[in-house]
C-alpha cells in the first residue's frame, strides 16, 4: 500500500503565485473601435442611424397600438389588475390575438413608462383621465379659483 495524498497542501506550504493571461487585459483590443471609427465613422454612423429609426418605428407602432385601445377603455381610474384585464380583452377583441396576463402587465408598464396612461392613487387611467382627477383633487390648480 502507497502512501496517502490529501487534497490541500500543508498549511505551512507557501502559496504560488497565479500566473496572469495576456488575453486577460485584451490590450489587442484596447484601439480597435476607436480605429474602426476613424476608418469607417461614416459608415458606421448610418448604420446606428437606421438602426435607432427602425426602433423609434416600432416603438411608434406599439404606442399607437395602445392608445387606440384607450377610447374603449371606462372613463374612471381603475386599480391595476383590472385596468390590465380590461387592456387584455380589448387587445384580444381588436387585434386577434390571445396575449397572456403577464403579457398584458407588460404592456401597462410600457404604456406608463411612455406616458400613454398615467397612476394616481394606486389607480390607473389615461393620461388625460389622471389630469382631470389631479385637477378635481387639488384645488389650487383650477382655473375658477385663480385671483
Amino acid at each position: 500500500m502507497g502512501p496517502t495524498f490529501s487534497p490541500l497542501p500543508p498549511a505551512n506550504m507557501p502559496k504560488q503565485p497565479t500566473p496572469t493571461k495576456a488575453s486577460k487585459s485584451r490590450h489587442h483590443f484596447s484601439n480597435f473601435w476607436k480605429s474602426q471609427w476613424k476608418e469607417n465613422g461614416d459608415r458606421m454612423k448610418a448604420n446606428l442611424d437606421e438602426i435607432n429609426s427602425r426602433r423609434r418605428a416600432k416603438l411608434d407602432e406599439r404606442i399607437k397600438q395602445i392608445s387606440v385601445l384607450l377610447p374603449m377603455m371606462p372613463d374612471e381610474l381603475l386599480p391595476a389588475g383590472k385596468f390590465r384585464d380590461l387592456l387584455l380583452d380589448n387587445w384580444n377583441a381588436t387585434y386577434g390575438e390571445e396575449l397572456t396576463k403577464p403579457d398584458a402587465w407588460k404592456l401597462v408598464q410600457f404604456a406608463y413608462r411612455n406616458g400613454i396612461i398615467a397612476r394616481f392613487q394606486d389607480k390607473y387611467g389615461s393620461q388625460k383621465l389622471v389630469d382631470q382627477t389631479l385637477m378635481m383633487a387639488d384645488p389650487t390648480t383650477q382655473v375658477g379659483n385663480q385671483e
